[in-house]
């Protein structure tokens, strides 16, 4: 067997092995705010003030977020979290419509599906929230590198004057390399952040598009 082989094999396995001894890899997840977004109001337009809430989080398994792959694409171990996602993506979503020119403020204390009091809505132009219908972060070796790929869906739900109206599916993708394999699990962080990044910047985009936030 030539050299170049052996190194191959030998590569394979390593890599396969220090993977599956990992078990299970617990992540926590981050969100950067983002630098800056087109605004969602016209010049001279007043901004919109928005209530966001928590969103619901429609996964089957809520604590998945991806999974492990070898040289051979084979998944060999699960990534996992406990940080509530819901949260996050509100909080991420607030903070983008806020650099859209929204006075937009996160009240993540309401379960998705519970009735906001209508005593808190007094002043809003809008209720903002919505649903997460995927989030998957991948990792496999390259020859020398960590590559991660990260996905995030989610639908955004507008309620005006009593009106809900949706928009999406919304995605963001994103990827990252690392050298070593103890650039694992910041590969799959940063990859993560960046989707979701990508998403909000995306979500921002619809919005202005659809006109939902224009104030009549």
């Amino acid at each position: 067997m030539k050299a170049s082989n052996l190194l191959l094999t030998f590569v394979i396995i390593v890599t396969s092995l220090a993977l599956s001894a990992c078990g299970t890899t617990q992540m926590t997840v981050h969100y950067t705010p983002i630098s800056a977004v087109d605004s969602l109001t016209n010049p001279g337009q007043a901004a919109p003030r928005i209530y966001v809430r928590r969103f619901a989080d429609r996964r089957a398994d809520q604590g998945n977020i991806g999974g492990n792959k070898n040289l051979y694409g084979m998944t060999i171990n699960d990534v996992k979290t406990s940080d509530d996602l819901g949260v996050i993506i509100a909080g991420a979503a607030t903070d983008a419509l806020r650099k859209g020119n929204a006075l937009a403020d996160m009240h993540s204390e309401h379960a998705p599906n519970d009735a906001i009091p209508p005593g808190e809505l007094h002043g809003y132009d809008a209720v903002i929230g919505g649903e997460i219908l995927a989030v998957d972060v991948v990792s496999k070796p390259g020859w020398n590198t960590v590559d991660s790929q990260a996905h995030v869906v989610i639908r955004v739900s507008v309620m005006r004057n009593g009106t809900t109206a949706w928009i999406g599916p919304i995605d963001g993708t994103a990827s990252q390399s690392m050298a070593g394999m103890g650039g694992l699990t910041t590969a799959m962080s940063e990859a993560l952040d960046d989707a979701i990044q990508n998403c909000m910047r995306n979500m921002i985009d619809q919005l202005r598009a659809s006109g939902a936030l224009t104030r009549t």
